[in-house]
């Protein structure tokens, strides 16, 4: 039986468990049977082209591990590009687009109808392990055992975060936004987290445009390496 399992965890919450079948009925028949909120759908590979090597999958589940209705349901997607070598899920209401920070090793969420400079959260890969990533691509700063990430204004604690087969660090801190009425220096709430699988690293961000809600923590915390 060709099935494979996936896991990710928020803080404090259950820990949500997915089964995805890859055109066995037998596997997809015991899934229902065990997850019956669960519903999984093949959709097809779509993307930007075939330098990126995406693989898009349709998931539909209750959000288990958040607070909501049994009625409300969202329907995620799996992304997967086997060139970068990550994958993580996202919700249907929005879109992925290469090539954030004017990086092709950048993958950010936007809305649906959003412009691609106005991410909900961007996905930066670099080489390199976690302790030397965080101080020389993010806000991370080591004091003596400790670690700090630094706001516009202030200094913040960061937390450990850790997911499927990668640890890492994690804060919110104060920053500039823009908008329509012009910029706003610390006036947001910027999130930021490095994670690591020990070789290669990854910064998240987002912009403080947004709040920081829990489909993004989702995505974040789905995140998984996969070798290239």
């Amino acid at each position: 039986m060709n099935c494979a399992f996936w896991k990710w965890e928020a803080p404090a919450r259950a820990v949500a468990w997915k089964e995805a079948c890859f055109g066995r009925v037998s596997c997809c028949r015991r899934v229902t049977k065990i997850f019956p909120a669960a519903v999984i759908a093949f959709v097809g590979v779509e993307g930007p082209g075939p330098s990126h090597a995406t693989d898009i999958r349709s998931i539909t589940i209750d959000n288990a591990g958040f607070v909501q209705s049994a009625a409300d349901r969202t329907k995620w997607k799996l992304y997967l590009n086997s060139n970068a070598g990550i994958e993580f899920v996202y919700p249907s209401t929005r879109k992925v687009i290469v090539g954030c920070h004017y990086k092709k090793n950048c993958i950010a969420l936007v809305g649906k109808t959003t412009r691609p400079a106005d991410y909900v959260v961007a996905f930066e890969i670099f080489n390199g392990a976690l302790d030397a990533v965080a101080v020389d691509q993010a806000v991370f700063q080591r004091v003596g055992d400790d670690w700090i990430a630094k706001g516009r204004n202030a200094n913040h604690p960061v937390e450990p975060i850790s997911g499927s087969g990668w640890r890492g660090l994690k804060s919110i801190v104060d920053c500039g936004i823009s908008d329509n009425s012009g910029s706003h220096p610390g006036a947001g709430e910027c999130l930021w987290v490095v994670m690591s699988d020990g070789k290669r690293s990854i910064v998240v961000d987002t912009q403080g445009t947004a709040p920081i809600d829990q489909d993004t923590m989702r995505s974040i915390l789905s995140l998984r390496f996969r070798a290239r």
